[in-house]
């Protein structure tokens, strides 16, 4: 059985018809979008399922929590890492990092930021008592010190010189003590507080999120006065949106769907990398998909590049193994079987596709109890083949439905390795592991494109965060 969710199916489909009006809308004419104004809408295809940044890794949570919070490292849209809250770290031996904290920044309800608050933040994702949703994140950390008010130190049970790269995504994002020990985690959740460009206002389920910019911002305040996160589940209603100049930024466009943004006098199309894979993710303890032969057969009835041409119109690539391009390490010589023509019934296999709706995939990926093979969109966050790869296929992680042993010896041997060369070595051999036993099937490293009214300058992120801080969005003048 194949599972996908709503989206997929829509992004996947050739024609979407015409396009609808979006019921409620807010009317603004098109031809007012050369003119720069307060507010920011941004449509993206659901709504948002928490405002606790350690309870959820769903794209369409991020694209918030990242702006409402800041991390002590920043990763922006060219893949390098900033400094965050912290305005610089060095790791000193081969276990200690040390940061220092970046003064006078204050939370949204003008409360102070302090060390101890990045302590706390850090320590609570791992807390069993908690029970987050980025648990596995900071496993490479043994102990944390607030040193003094101006620097927190971090020891690793092993070398990680990643470890500045983990705190920059899922996990990293620092929240507030005092306020969380003061309403708890359901209350931080409902009214979330952070130190980011913009502080929570009010939230529509299932309409809009309304957001205001944080007048205090260490970073500076960004052009948009409010920002406001909708929610629309179809493709063709939230283009239309975008055509009408009901909003400034749609999420998620489909490829075959580029050139209606670009027609348009005032709309144009921006993407990025996709700085991870879509992939069909298998239960590999079920038969007979724990035959490695069956879906090697699977996999090579896959025609990926035909996939990239008709379907996603170009705008992607065929992945070479799981290892994403733009990351370390990856290897194009070590290219998966080539894929032959022709879809799976045609080799005799027979599949049912299933469309499984967002809250109900959230909680098969929390109990790992997927039973076929599933639509899934793994997501990088290092950089690195530690931040997807490992991150989700290693013992106990999130997609942990299959083992191999050299591929678990190698992969914890890689994480702790500060010997690029080791680790390189290590992840070619952990490749040719994973193309014999395909815990995943791969089928493309797509684009993921935006549609933008022309005024607004922005850049998307490869790692589908939304970035809206100064450095990253402006409004054209007229």
């Amino acid at each position: 059985m194949v599972q996908v969710t709503r989206r997929e199916l829509l992004t996947g489909a050739a024609a979407l018809g015409a396009a609808a009006t979006v019921p409620g809308a807010r009317t603004r004419p098109a031809s007012a979008q050369t003119t720069p104004k307060p507010e920011l809408v941004v449509a993206q295809g659901g709504d948002v399922s928490k405002f606790d940044p350690h309870f959820s890794t769903s794209s369409n949570d991020i694209r918030v929590s990242f702006n409402l919070f800041d991390n002590l490292v920043s990763r922006y849209p060219d893949g390098k890492l900033h400094p965050g809250l912290a305005t610089d770290w060095k790791l000193q031996g081969s276990t200690q990092w040390t940061f220092k904290i970046r003064p006078g920044v204050k939370w949204h309800t003008g409360d102070p930021f302090t060390v101890a608050d990045a302590k706390f933040s850090l320590e609570r994702t791992w807390d069993p008592k908690i029970g987050t949703r980025v648990s596995t994140v900071f496993t490479t950390i043994d102990r944390i010190e607030a040193l003094d008010p101006s620097t927190l130190v971090i020891h690793t049970k092993k070398p990680d010189p990643l470890l500045p790269a983990r705190l920059a995504f899922y996990g990293g994002q620092i929240v507030p003590q005092k306020y969380i020990e003061k309403v708890g985690n359901d209350e931080f959740n409902a009214k979330p507080v952070g130190t980011g460009p913009v502080r929570f206002v009010s939230w529509t389920k299932d309409d809009k999120l309304v957001l205001e910019a944080n007048p205090d911002y260490w970073g500076g305040k960004i052009e948009a006065e409010r920002v406001v996160f909708r929610s629309i589940p179809e493709t063709a209603p939230r283009i239309a949106a975008l055509l009408k100049g009901e909003v400034d930024v749609i999420t998620q466009l489909p490829p075959d769907q580029g050139e209606r943004i670009t027609g348009n006098p005032s709309t144009r199309v921006v993407g990025a990398l996709y700085a991870g894979l879509y992939v069909l993710a298998v239960n590999s303890k079920r038969p007979p998909l724990d035959n490695p032969l069956v879906k090697q057969a699977l996999s090579l009835a896959i025609d990926r590049n035909a996939i990239v041409k008709e379907l996603w119109r170009g705008r992607g690539i065929v992945p070479t193994g799981p290892i994403a391009k733009g990351d370390n390490h990856f290897d194009t010589t070590l290219a998966m079987s080539e894929a032959i023509h022709g879809v799976w019934r045609d080799v005799g296999i027979n599949a049912k596709v299933e469309v499984v709706e967002y809250s109900v995939r959230a909680q098969k990926n929390r109990d790992k109890s997927f039973k076929g093979l599933w639509w899934s969109d793994p997501t990088s966050t290092l950089g690195d083949p530690d931040g997807m790869m490992w991150r989700l296929l290693s013992p106990g992680g999130p997609q942990d439905y299959w083992r191999h042993p050299r591929f678990d010896e190698l992969g914890e041997a890689a994480r702790f390795s500060v010997d690029e060369k080791f680790r390189g070595q290590a992840y070619r051999e952990m490749t040719k592991v994973f193309l014999e036993h395909l815990p995943w099937v791969p089928v493309i490293q797509p684009y993921e494109d935006y549609g933008l009214q022309k005024h607004v300058e922005w850049t998307p992120n490869p790692n589908q965060q939304f970035e809206i801080r100064r450095f990253n969005l402006r409004f054209r003048r007229a």
